[in-house]
């Protein structure tokens, strides 16, 4: 997650860290996972299974998730 927030105020530092969603697979991302609205992938590491409840069987699920959220709060 350190890198993730590093990252984030290179980008931009006035990124809302809310708005920020992350996936990961392997033991090293359950900080990041807890952190940002996180989810595991499907066969990630069993040390990730009780970081989150949120799965992911592949990333793409994320993006159409986040659309329809997106579409929405437009409303």
């Amino acid at each position: 997650s350190k890198a993730l927030d590093e990252l984030i105020k290179i980008i931009d530092p006035n990124i809302d860290p809310a708005t920020i969603y992350t996936v990961g697979d392997e033991a090293n991302d359950v900080e990041m996972i807890k952190n940002h609205h996180g989810f595991r992938m499907l066969e990630s590491s069993p040390k990730l299974w009780t970081s989150t409840w949120r799965v992911l069987p592949e990333v793409h699920y994320l993006v159409k998730y986040l659309n329809f959220k997106s579409k929405r709060s437009n409303r």
